[in-house]
């Protein structure tokens, strides 16, 4: 292939081919490559920071199981009560409501960045999301409720803070769990419901777009270093491109 001559400063960009044989790669093409890492990331730093006001959200809507005081320890104060089961069902209706609503966000307002990068983004920045959720929330209370479990009085009762604890939960005590582990260091399947929520929706979005390519309906953006080739004689028309003359279609 014949490499056209040196152009001068004043001269329009060469079209992309010829750049690829020059050997040098347009410095847009490699500010898109480090965008395509950069903003991924920051994605993932974004989501996982959600955590903090969505553990505060679970905290603020999640009732607590009343505990009771007693000479062995602490129990139920109402045998076997719903709230046990409300702390776990509250953290997934919220988490797959964050994971439904980053998604369709990430689709939207990340257009030139879609693609696997994103989807594994949105992965992975709501499960440490979640993770931080959890542990925001379990936080509230629990410096009280340790002081009320050592040195409260025997048939007080008490509000204990929220955990995700129904796997392996003991029957006769509200805050005890199967293995020996305090129910704060134990986690359930719940915690993965906004990633899951966040890969289903974004999946389903490029399954359901009308367009070629994910990033819209310019596919050339894919390669912002090649000139898109617009109908030059708007639609219903046709002509030569080296005549620059047209037709109508009848």
């Amino acid at each position: 292939m014949t490499l056209p001559p040196d152009p001068s400063p004043s001269d329009p960009p060469l079209p992309y081919p010829y750049q690829q044989d020059l050997g040098f790669e347009p410095a847009v093409a490699r500010r898109r490559r480090i965008s395509s890492i950069l903003v991924p990331l920051g994605a993932v730093i974004v989501i996982a920071a959600l955590g903090w006001p969505v553990g505060q959200l679970w905290s603020a809507l999640s009732p607590r199981v009343a505990a009771l005081k007693i000479e062995s320890g602490v129990v139920y104060a109402i045998p076997e009560p719903e709230e046990a089961v409300a702390g776990d069902g509250w953290f997934l209706l919220i988490g797959m409501g964050v994971g439904i609503a980053v998604a369709v966000v990430a689709w939207l307002a990340l257009r030139r960045w879609r693609g696997p990068w994103m989807l594994a983004a949105l992965v992975v920045g709501s499960l440490a999301g979640a993770w931080l959720a959890w542990h925001t929330g379990i936080q509230v209370g629990m410096d009280a409720y340790l002081r009320w479990r050592e040195t409260g009085a025997v048939g007080t009762q008490w509000r204990i803070p929220l955990a995700l604890r129904v796997t392996d939960l003991k029957k006769d005590s509200p805050w005890s769990v199967a293995g020996g582990k305090e129910p704060w260091l134990r986690v359930n399947g719940v915690l993965a419901a906004q990633a899951l929520a966040a890969a289903f929706v974004y999946t389903c979005c490029a399954g359901w777009s009308r367009f070629a390519s994910l990033r819209g309906p310019d596919p050339w953006q894919a390669h912002p270093w090649a000139e898109p080739q617009p109908d030059q004689f708007g639609p219903g028309r046709t002509g030569s491109s080296e005549t620059g003359t047209g037709t109508a279609l009848t």
